[in-house]
């Protein structure tokens, strides 16, 4: 099962970067649970990193919206380091909703490193509002097979972040 979704992951990778690219962006997001509280039941103080960086490649603009390829790196400042590489793909709505919102539900596969990788996959929504051409600002809810851990349970994030258009 999971080489299967590995393989549609890279098909729709290929398949996406097959069409005519409209723009890229670089986006940074931190946790806000881990920067605002912590997790005391974890040992985790306030102020904790957990960033998530990413680099969206748009596909171009249509009647509702645009196809999206976006790999990702999320570090945290775990016991253990909590390092997790993954590929999203997903779609924009940018014509259905307010003027500047975007909208994107975005499925994932990649791996989670802590010494030792383990193969992950979720999914998320990304909401985000242009301040200008360039500039957005917005929140990210993500839920991932958290695979490192014993249970194996689906883990939930909530970020909030940049990204600047190129």
């Amino acid at each position: 099962m999971k080489k299967l979704l590995f393989l549609i992951n890279v098909y729709l990778l290929f398949f996406s970067g097959a069409y005519s690219q409209d723009r890229v962006s670089i986006s940074v997001f931190q946790d806000i649970k881990f920067a605002i509280q912590g997790d005391e039941a974890r040992g985790y103080e306030a102020g904790t990193l957990d960033l998530l960086f990413r680099f969206k490649m748009q596909g171009l603009q249509d009647k509702y919206g645009y196809f999206v390829v976006v790999p990702e790196y999320e570090y945290a400042d775990l016991i253990g380091t909590y390092k997790r590489y993954s590929v999203n793909v997903g779609y924009t709505l940018n014509k259905l909703i307010v003027n500047r919102l975007e909208v994107t539900p975005m499925l994932n596969y990649g791996w989670i490193d802590r010494g030792v990788s383990t193969w992950s996959y979720g999914g998320s929504l990304e909401i985000m509002y242009s301040i200008t051409d360039n500039i957005k600002i917005g929140v990210l809810n993500q839920f991932t097979n958290r695979s490192d851990l014993p249970n194996q349970k689906l883990g939930y994030s909530f970020f909030g972040g940049l990204e600047y258009n190129f």
